[in-house]
């Protein structure tokens, strides 16, 4: 399960049940990501090790450079 989070309250339980978490872009982006890597290390001996961090962000040079340097897996782009 990939679970959306857009808190996080969320965050830390897609970090700590989850197979994977979908976060929002923006100025928060740096906190959840932090929460989810916070939860993913308390349980890292019963983690998956293909979680995945998504993410919903525009299309662009720019944003997905910036996800990439962040550790995100994947961009995920509504069209």
């Amino acid at each position: 399960m990939i679970g959306g989070a857009f808190g996080p309250k969320m965050a830390g339980l897609g970090g700590r049940a989850g197979a994977g978490v979908n976060l929002p872009d923006g100025p928060g982006l740096q906190r959840l990501l932090d929460v989810v890597r916070t939860a993913r290390s308390v349980r890292s001996s019963a983690s998956p090790p293909d979680f995945v961090v998504t993410v919903s962000t525009s299309i662009n040079r720019r944003a997905l450079e910036r996800l990439r340097s962040l550790g995100v897996d994947r961009a995920v782009a509504f069209i």
